[in-house]
């Protein structure tokens, strides 16, 4: 592996060094990550003799190691395939859900254009920053 990336000190840190040190170490994590997804193909190519769709975990015992494989199935289908499901009629056997899930639009939309409807709806919902997203790219 390569070393590890030299950081600027907190006397000559600025925001071009910092943005080069988020380059250089997306680019580290990236090889990383290409290492890890090779070896773990390569053990599971050594242990697991079940075939590539099978699915649930298998643990192996090593000399030193417990390794636990699991293997899973996505599985998905687009609105015709839902509507053709849907019309089987299969009742309690129908393998669809219905997710209801918060309107993030829509909240927004009640919070900036109508605020006593937003303050009946806010008390019920639970409100937190997410992760700052930050892109950095080279301009040459």
């Amino acid at each position: 592996m390569n070393a590890p990336l030299k950081t600027a000190t907190l006397t000559n840190r600025t925001a071009e060094t910092v943005a080069s040190e988020i380059l250089a170490a997306r680019k580290a994590l990236a090889a990383a990550q290409a290492v890890l997804d090779g070896l773990t193909s390569e053990i599971t190519d050594m242990l697991d003799e079940r075939p590539a769709d099978a699915e649930g975990s298998k643990t192996f015992n090593l000399d030193g190691f417990r390794v636990e494989v699991k293997r899973a199935m996505n599985r998905k289908t687009d609105d015709k395939g839902i509507d053709a499901i849907a019309a089987l009629k299969l009742g309690e056997l129908t393998p669809l859900k219905t997710k209801v899930e918060l309107d993030q639009t829509g909240l927004k939309y009640l919070r900036n254009n109508e605020p006593a409807v937003y303050a009946r709806v806010a008390k019920f919902i639970e409100a937190k920053p997410a992760k700052v997203a930050v892109t950095v790219s080279r301009i040459d």
